[in-house]
């Protein structure tokens, strides 16, 4: 069973900074952030509160609130959740898919990107939607979706 920490304000505040260093991301997260020991952010919101400080360690906590995402050493990987939550607010790193892109996107195939974008973390959209989360290496954008999530057939 891993453990989760609950992020004091100082390791909140600098994964805030992190977002808003990838992605522009200016808002707050309202919530209590959970890193486990494999680096998995989860959010909770509400009701957490209630703990008494130094009764943290004693908690055996395995899966708290919403998982929105892993933080690896280049930066934040958000889980399509996560995606949702902050591409709304977000105001750069966001990759824009048409139409023809989505279904090959959601089956979990990687994009092959005309546009010469800089590497690194991106939100991919679209339209109004966000799909979650890809990383851009020499002008591919690697599909992060885990085959649980992806999608056999589309119907549009």
């Amino acid at each position: 069973m891993q453990k989760l920490k609950i992020l004091n304000t100082r390791e909140k505040r600098n994964i805030l900074d992190s977002l808003k260093q990838i992605y522009d991301f200016n808002d707050k997260l309202d919530g209590v952030l959970f890193l486990s020991s494999k680096q998995k952010l989860f959010l909770l919101t509400g009701g957490f509160d209630v703990i008494e400080k130094g009764e943290e360690r004693q908690l055996r906590i395995d899966k708290a609130g919403l998982y929105i995402g892993k933080v690896m050493p280049d930066g934040i990987r958000l889980s399509v959740e996560g995606s949702q939550l902050i591409g709304p607010s977000a105001k750069k790193n966001i990759l824009e898919i048409s139409d023809e892109q989505v279904e090959p996107w959601v089956k979990g195939e990687d994009l092959e990107l005309n546009e010469s974008q800089q590497g690194g973390y991106y939100l991919v959209k679209h339209k109004k939607d966000f799909l979650g989360c890809t990383r851009i290496v020499r002008g591919t954008a690697q599909n992060l979706i885990s085959k649980n999530r992806r999608i056999k057939t589309l119907n549009i």
